[in-house]
């Protein structure tokens, strides 16, 4: 069983999409073309569930407002784009034994 909490974000999740807006014709003028033919399964690709493993790195590039992508995408961009810290680690760095 779900909690409503779940539930909620998953309805603000639908309906903040491109996939609701797209369905609906809604905010047309924000979206863009896509560069390629759509498949013509994308809803079910895009509701489809994902592996943990396959979530995990979503779940991190949000958590650390990281790029997403390949991961010599994610430093070149990260770089263009003053986010290299978003690449390190969060803790400091131990200290040095004596």
């Amino acid at each position: 069983m779900t909690s409503p909490e779940s539930q909620l974000e998953e309805q603000l999740i639908e309906k903040l999409g491109s996939l609701y807006a797209r369905q609906r014709d809604h905010y047309s003028e924000l979206l863009s073309a896509w560069p390629l033919n759509r498949p013509g399964n994308w809803v079910e690709i895009v509701n489809g569930k994902m592996d943990a493993d396959d979530l995990e790195p979503f779940r991190t590039s949000i958590k650390r407002g990281r790029p997403y992508g390949s991961p010599p995408w994610v430093r070149q961009t990260a770089e263009r784009r003053g986010l290299s810290f978003t690449l390190r680690p969060r803790a400091r760095p131990g200290r040095e034994k004596a």
